[in-house]
């Protein structure tokens, strides 16, 4: 891991502290609370071969469960810096705790500070915003192994636990306008991702950048349209990539995935407290070498609010995606089945606001993946209470 200077952190909170004026705007966002979890490592539940080793061994899966403390902040300093400027610094943080020690692996946090520059042009019936954004941050978690929860290791006994442990430093860019009854959005990112340096295999260090286009269109006041274009990429230093027939040799050149994404969104208000939304997703992945783990993603979502009184709402929302490879094999054998997977995600709320800066949310979120390689099918549920406060 090539180390990342301690001074961009203090450069971001003091180009923050520089900001702030004898008057100003605080905003801080507090959610903590308590949630269970029915399978802590996405661990698969049943007893499998391995096919990706050449003993072949059987496999049995320990699922295991448990509470953990989800807790997420953000603090945001704004102030007007002319008519048409605000400055903001800002703090995010994301946590997640287990309470029993033993799934103390599954613990995971994630910070990130940034300074941006806010414009706003235009007027009412054509108004426009840009911002200009640097920020830093990392994300700490671990790498386990998904059958037993237990630090992953390579196939000579390395610890690699500290491998999804990175640091990133980046910019982006955003602009909005608002030309009545349409809305255009573009958004732009460059972010350089520093892991940590296992040593014994490749670093997963790269380079990631996006850009992003959607247009917004206000049919009436009961419906809204958008659709959207993006394009990205993982531009990896040191990953290999694989061959065609899905061996991961020193030899190949560093891997480069690109990714093109297309959406389409409805939201329409039904009657008085109801709303209906939908949406697709058609994602193309692709990479710069011969192509082994490309595949079509097409991902369809549906949610219903109903407002059931001031302060009170429930929701629901159900999204279901299929993957297929156009060259890979389960468990990347050559005599293995195509790879390809499936799966959905649903979630059930209940959410209660009161003097507009408390709230509690209760969840009930249930996941499912089916996949050719038995090793990455799982089924979770995770149900939760969390309480929110906004200053």
């Amino acid at each position: 891991m090539k180390h990342t200077s301690r001074f961009t952190l203090l450069f971001f909170l003091a180009a923050g502290l520089a900001l702030r004026p004898a008057a100003g705007e605080a905003l801080v966002d507090v959610e903590a609370g308590l949630a269970w979890d029915s399978n802590v490592y996405q661990t698969p539940d049943h007893d499998y071969i391995d096919y990706s080793q050449s003993s072949r061994p059987l496999v049995q899966p320990q699922v295991r469960q448990g509470f953990y403390l989800p807790l997420s902040l953000r603090a945001a300093y704004e102030h007007l810096l002319s008519e048409n400027n605000t400055g903001q610094a800002a703090l995010d943080y994301n946590a997640e705790h287990y309470l029993d020690p033993d799934l103390g692996n599954a613990d995971r946090h994630d910070y990130s500070v940034s300074v941006a520059d806010i414009l706003y042009l235009g007027h009412a019936e054509d108004s426009a915003r840009m911002q200009f954004k640097l920020f830093h941050g990392a994300v700490h978690r671990q790498y386990y192994d998904h059958d037993t929860g237990l630090d992953k290791e390579t196939s000579s006994g390395s610890n690699v636990a500290n491998r999804y442990q990175y640091e990133n430093n980046g910019a982006s860019v955003r602009w909005q306008r608002d030309v009545k009854p349409f809305e255009y959005k573009i958004y732009g990112t460059w972010q350089q991702r520093d892991y940590a340096d296992p040593v014994v295999i490749s670093q997963l260090d790269h380079t990631y950048y996006q850009l992003k286009g959607t247009v917004g269109y206000r049919h009436d006041k009961f419906s809204r349209y958008s659709a959207g274009y993006s394009y990205f990429v993982y531009d990896y230093a040191e990953r290999p990539a694989r061959d065609i027939a899905g061996r991961l040799l020193s030899s190949n050149p560093a891997l480069t995935y690109r990714y093109q994404r297309v959406n389409a969104d409805l939201r329409h208000k039904l009657a008085k407290n109801w709303n209906l939304g939908a949406g697709l997703e058609h994602t193309t992945r692709t990479d710069d070498y011969q192509g082994y783990n490309d595949y079509a993603e097409n991902v369809g979502d549906l949610s219903l609010d109903y407002r059931i009184k001031k302060g009170v709402k429930a929701s629901a929302d159900f999204r279901r995606w299929l993957r297929d490879y156009a060259n890979a094999f389960a468990y990347d054998n050559v005599l293995r089945e195509a790879k390809k997977s499936s799966g959905y995600d649903s979630t059930l709320a209940l959410e209660f606001t009161w003097h507009k800066v408390h709230g509690l949310d209760l969840r009930l979120e249930q996941s499912s993946d089916h996949d050719a390689d038995a090793r990455y099918a799982f089924a979770r549920s995770v149900i939760s209470c969390i309480y929110k406060w906004s200053l």
